[in-house]
């Protein structure tokens, strides 16, 4: 009698290739179906929202190997989200075992090990956490140790920024200062909600380049401050007007000979949102006391609910053409309620007075076309076809965009969409054929 033994062999997969697994596996949106027309999306997202979009699925991997757990925490700690009951649609929100701030404080101080890996961290921070010493000290002792932290941001429900004690302690501002000054990696900052938040944190920060500011008031400590490393300010819409208007006067503010309190001397690039037309003038402050130099100009013009044609030409005359010898790239976004409103809000003006010395690169444009409104198909695209049609004129100009964005919520058919996109072949074509990139695109956004 003979016996047959069968042997497995074993065989190892190289590290090379379980890492192109993991990247894979990362970047693909587990169990998603192909949309249909790549030109319509919805407008809320998914409950659990992860970044990378395969974040859960590449967690599995880390039990393998040593090498697996480092390659997987490299995704799985990417972006963290630290904050008591943070809300739905928030992007890789807290366990639902370890809700509370101080539940996930307490792992990270257990499991160091992952600290490096946090490249974008989010603090959502209310009233008692801000003011709980022992819970900002544990804060403190963890965000220090972010080496590799590349983004920041902070939200403060409205809460005061903390005072001088707070900032020689060991607290969340504290911690902010620290990593302004030490960390190279560290490049962009985030102010939500925050109350009297002391400018004069941002001096001492040579590679801050991008600030945000949402519903945030400033404050200076001192006589005069200059924020020297910061290139880009983004402003999002503030929904008290006072808090906007103090916002601005702080950073206008000037002392007795004239010159300004605060300085930006390196900012090229500002976003802000427009809500209301009483803000037009304010902002125009901020961009004459800091614009000097600026290269890319964003902006959103949502006055919809106002009257009148959406024509905002005379604005932006003041807006761009001073800048006209650097500004580089204009990003704008308009809103249209009415077929008579202007898609382009009064720039197709602006961009017909810019001389034939002007820098202007990139020229990016998106429509958003509210639910159940029409709009217009007419002059206004063939003059802003014509604008662009002097060669001389626009020497350095490589590329323009332009992004209709159809909200639909029960329209009985596409034909506005149809027709919009039908502009490529009467009054856009031309624009085809220019010595520039151009491109025109039309979406549809279910609300």
């Amino acid at each position: 009698m003979s016996f047959v033994v069968e042997t497995t062999r074993k065989t190892s997969i190289p590290d090379d290739i379980i890492y192109e697994i993991i990247e894979i596996l990362a970047a693909e949106q587990p169990d998603t179906l192909e949309e249909d027309d790549p030109d319509t999306e919805w407008l809320w997202p998914d409950e659990e929202l992860h970044d990378p979009p395969g974040r859960l699925q590449v967690k599995k991997f880390h039990t393998l190997s040593s090498f697996c757990l480092q390659h997987a925490r490299k995704h799985i700690f990417a972006e963290v989200n630290l904050g008591t009951n943070i809300e739905k649609y928030t992007c890789n929100r807290p366990p639902k075992h370890m809700p509370r701030l101080n539940h996930q404080l307490a792992f990270f101080e257990e499991h160091k090990e992952t600290l490096p890996y946090i490249r974008r961290l989010s603090l959502d921070i209310n009233h008692f956490e801000s003011r709980n010493l022992s819970l900002q000290e544990k804060l403190h002792d963890v965000m220090v140790q972010l080496s590799n932290l590349t983004l920041l941001k902070i939200s403060f429900h409205d809460t005061a920024w903390p005072r001088s004690f707070f900032s020689t302690s060991k607290s969340v501002r504290s911690a902010l200062q620290t990593l302004l000054r030490s960390s190279q990696n560290l490049s962009e900052v985030h102010l939500c909600d925050v109350s009297n938040f002391c400018l004069s944190d941002l001096v001492d920060a040579p590679y801050l380049q991008c600030l945000y500011v949402k519903e945030t008031t400033f404050f200076v400590d001192g006589v005069k401050i200059e924020v020297n490393g910061l290139k880009k300010l983004k402003l999002h819409s503030f929904r008290k007007p006072k808090y906007f208007r103090h916002f601005v006067n702080v950073l206008v503010d000037r002392d007795g000979n004239g010159n300004l309190v605060s300085t930006l001397p390196r900012l090229k690039s500002l976003a802000f949102v427009i809500q209301s037309s009483s803000e037009l003038p304010i902002i125009l402050e901020l961009v004459n006391a800091h614009g000097g130099s600026l290269e890319e100009l964003s902006f959103e013009i949502f006055l919809n609910r106002e009257a009148g044609n959406n024509d905002h030409s005379t604005w932006l005359n003041e807006m761009i053409l001073p800048r006209k010898q650097t500004l580089q790239k204009i990003w704008m976004i308009s809103c249209v309620e009415k077929e008579e409103q202007n898609p382009f809000a009064g720039l197709c003006s602006t961009l017909e007075r810019m001389d034939e010395d002007n820098v202007l690169a990139e020229l990016d444009i998106t429509v958003q076309v509210q639910t159940d409104c029409d709009c217009t198909l007419g002059d206004e695209w063939l003059k802003f076809s014509r604008v662009l049609g002097t060669n001389r004129k626009w020497e350095h100009l490589t590329r323009v965009k332009i992004v209709v964005v159809v909200a639909d919520y029960g329209r009985p058919d596409r034909s506005l969409q149809t027709a919009l996109d039908g502009l490529r072949n009467t009054h856009l074509k031309a624009l085809f054929s220019r010595p520039f990139e151009f491109e025109l695109r039309v979406r549809t956004v279910i609300v």
